[in-house]
C-alpha cells in the first residue's frame, strides 16, 4: 500500500498533472451532464468550477511572492479562515442546499428516498462548518479521534447507502448517483489517503524531472482533488434537482443562487480574522530561526523529576525531519544533568488554534531528570532546533529571539529547581525579612587570621516563593569592648563581603516556600583588617535597586538599620 501511493503521489505531484485533470472534467460534465441540467443550474456549475480554478492558480502563482504573513495566509490551500477555506465551505453548503431542496420538493418520491436526501443535508451542513471552522481543533485528543472515527464510519455509511439506493433507481437518474458516488469517493480518499501522503517527498522522488514540470507539494493535491470531488458531488446533486417532478420552483431556484453568497457573508461575520492570543497559560515568545521556524509561544511545567516543555509553533513540515531538543543545564557547572529529543510533528492537535493569521501546533516534550539528581540547584532549560540530514543532526541558527541566549544555536526558556524534602522548622529564626524569608541558623567562630579565609555557615528558610534577585551583605565592623556588659563602641574601621544567599547554585527568585538548605562560606579576609574585635552584621538588598530588605528579630522587633547583629569576631 505504501508504495502504491508512492507510485501514484510521483505520477500526480506536478502541476501538469492538475492542467490536464480539471479539463478532462469538464469535458466529460459538459458532455455527459450538461444537456440534462436546468440552464439555470448549469450557469451555477459553471461558477463554481471556475471559481475552483482561479483559487489554485492563484495558490500557486500568487502565494509564492507574497513576503507578508496575511497575504500568504489568504490564498494558502491548506490553512483555515481564508479565501480558499471559505470557497470549499461554500461549495459544501451549497450541497446541502440542493440536498435539502430535495427532501423537501420531492413530494411524489418514496418517504425512504427523501430522508436520503435530507440525510445528506446535514452531512453536508456538518461538513461545510467543519471546513471553515476546524471543529476538532477545539476537542481534546481522545475526543478528536473518536470523531475522526465517526467521520469515517458516517462517509462509509454514505457510500453504502449510495450504491444501495443507486441501484433501486430509474436507469436514467443512474448518471446522478454516479456522480455524487465518484465526488465523495474522490473527496475522502483526498482527506484520508493523500493526508497520510504529506510526510512523502514525491519532488525528491522524481528527480529533476518532476521539478522542471512543476512540482507541487502533497498538501495541494489534496486540496484540489477534494475541491474537485466536491464539485462532482454538488453535480449529482443539480441533476436530482432538475429532474423533480414537477420541476423546481422559481424560488427553489433562486435559493440555490442566494446560498452560496450568504454562507460567505456568514463565514466573513463570524470568521476569527483578528489576533487571536495564545492561552492565558503560555508565555508568549517570538524565537526565529534560520530555517524560517517561529515559536509564538511556550509554557513549562514541572512535578518531581519530570518537566514538560509545551511549545506553540507553526505547522511542521513532517518531511523535513526537523526536531526539537530540551536540556536542563546546571547554572555553575554549565552541564546537561536532563535532555529530551523530539521531531516535530503537525499530529499534536490538542491545541491547534491561530495566532497572526498562522495556524499554531503545540509540540509537547517530556524530560525526565537521571536520578540521582541534586535537589536545590538551579536549573536553566534550553531549546535547540535541528535538522536531520546526512546522518547527523546540525543545530538551526537563530536570527532573532525576545527571550536570552546561551549560544547562537540555544535560546534559554526559563530555568527551574528540584526541590528538597525539609523537616519542619523546629526553633525561632534569628531574623524575619519582609520577602518571607528567613536566617534560622548561623556558625561562625570567635577568631580568624587576617589575610586567610573564614568559613560561616548560614542556614535559611522560606515560607514564600521568590520573585526576585538578593544579595546578602556580611559587615565588619571594628569595635572597642571597654568591658563586659559594656556598650561596644565603633572606631570607624568596618570591612563588607556580599554574594547570593545560598551562592550561585540557588538564586533567591528561585527560592520556594518550604526551602530549608544551608550554605557554608568561604570568606577571603584582608591581610590589611586592623586585629582587633568586629561587631559581624548581616542582611538583605535587592539587587535591582540596592534597598535593604526590612528584618525583624525573634521577639518581633525590626533590626536596626535593617542589620542583623551575629555576634563578634576577634581577628589576630
Amino acid at each position: 500500500m505504501h508504495d502504491f501511493i508512492l507510485f501514484v503521489l510521483w505520477l500526480t505531484s506536478n502541476k501538469l498533472f492538475l492542467a490536464l485533470l480539471y479539463p478532462a472534467v469538464g469535458l466529460w460534465a459538459y458532455r455527459r451532464c450538461w444537456p440534462r441540467l436546468l440552464p439555470s443550474v448549469r450557469v451555477l456549475a459553471v461558477v463554481l468550477f471556475l471559481a475552483q480554478i482561479a483559487v489554485i492558480v492563484a495558490a500557486l502563482q500568487i502565494r509564492p511572492i507574497l513576503n507578508e504573513d496575511f497575504g500568504e495566509w489568504l490564498w494558502h490551500l491548506d490553512l483555515e479562515w481564508n479565501i480558499p477555506s471559505m470557497l470549499a465551505s461554500a461549495q459544501l453548503a451549497l450541497v446541502s442546499s440542493v440536498a435539502l431542496i430535495i427532501a423537501w420538493r420531492a413530494r411524489g418520491h418514496a418517504n425512504w428516498l427523501r430522508l436520503y436526501f435530507g440525510a445528506i443535508g446535514l452531512i453536508f451542513l456538518l461538513l461545510a462548518l467543519d471546513e471553515y471552522f476546524q471543529l476538532d481543533g477545539s476537542l481534546q485528543y481522545a475526543i478528536y479521534v473518536h470523531r475522526r472515527l465517526l467521520f469515517s464510519v458516517s462517509g462509509a455509511a454514505v457510500v453504502i447507502v449510495t450504491w444501495a439506493v443507486a441501484a433501486r433507481a430509474p436507469t436514467r437518474m443512474r448518471l446522478w448517483y454516479a456522480c455524487f458516488f465518484i465526488g465523495f469517493a474522490a473527496s475522502g480518499f483526498a482527506a484520508v489517503v493523500l493526508d497520510y501522503a504529506r510526510a512523502l517527498r514525491p519532488c525528491l522522488m522524481g528527480g529533476e524531472f518532476l521539478r522542471l514540470i512543476g512540482c507541487i507539494s502533497p498538501y495541494v493535491l489534496e486540496e484540489a482533488v477534494e475541491f474537485l470531488g466536491v464539485w462532482l458531488a454538488l453535480l449529482g446533486m443539480l441533476g436530482h434537482f432538475s429532474s423533480l417532478s414537477p420541476p423546481p420552483s422559481v424560488l427553489a431556484r433562486r435559493i440555490l443562487f442566494v446560498a452560496p453568497p450568504a454562507w460567505i457573508l456568514f463565514l466573513f461575520v463570524n470568521a476569527p480574522f483578528q489576533h487571536v492570543p495564545l492561552p492565558d497559560w503560555a508565555e508568549p515568545a517570538s524565537i526565529q530561526f534560520e530555517d524560517g521556524t517561529h515559536v509564538h509561544g511556550y509554557s513549562l511545567e514541572a512535578g518531581g523529576l519530570d518537566v514538560s516543555v509545551i511549545m506553540y509553533l507553526p505547522q511542521g513540515d513532517a518531511s523535513s525531519r526537523r526536531g526539537f531538543s530540551i536540556h536542563l543545564i546546571d547554572q555553575v557547572s554549565g552541564e546537561s544533568v536532563a535532555h529530551a529529543n523530539d521531531h516535530v510533528s503537525r499530529e499534536d492537535k490538542a491545541s491547534h488554534q491561530y495566532y497572526d493569521y498562522r495556524p499554531l501546533y503545540r509540540q509537547r516534550i517530556n524530560v525526565k531528570f537521571k536520578e540521582p539528581t541534586p535537589a536545590n540547584r538551579a536549573f536553566i532549560i534550553v531549546l535547540t532546533l535541528w535538522r536531520e540530514q546526512g546522518g547527523g543532526f546540525p543545530r538551526e541558527r537563530i536570527v532573532s529571539s525576545d527571550l536570552p541566549l546561551l549560544s547562537d544555536t540555544q535560546v534559554i526558556l526559563g530555568e527551574m529547581v528540584l526541590p528538597a524534602i525539609s523537616a519542619p522548622a523546629q526553633s525561632t529564626p534569628l531574623a524575619t525579612f519582609d520577602t518571607g524569608f528567613a536566617l534560622a541558623a548561623v556558625g561562625m567562630p570567635e577568631q580568624a587570621q587576617a589575610g586567610q579565609q573564614l568559613d560561616i555557615a548560614f542556614t535559611w528558610r522560606s515560607e514564600a516563593a521568590g520573585t526576585d534577585d538578593y544579595s546578602q551583605f556580611l559587615h565588619f565592623v571594628h569595635v572597642s569592648t571597654p568591658g563586659e556588659g559594656a556598650e561596644s563602641v565603633e572606631s570607624g574601621e568596618w570591612w563588607g563581603y556580599d554574594q547570593s544567599p545560598l551562592g550561585a547554585r540557588l538564586p533567591p527568585r528561585l527560592w520556594y516556600a518550604g526551602l530549608v538548605d544551608s550554605e557554608t562560606w568561604t570568606v577571603p579576609l584582608p591581610a590589611d583588617l586592623v586585629p582587633g574585635p568586629y561587631a559581624v552584621y548581616t542582611g538583605l538588598y535587592r539587587v535591582s535597586d540596592q534597598e535593604r530588605v526590612p528584618a525583624t528579630g525573634p521577639a518581633g522587633k525590626p533590626w536596626p538599620d535593617n542589620r542583623v547583629a551575629l555576634g563578634f569576631l576577634h581577628i589576630q
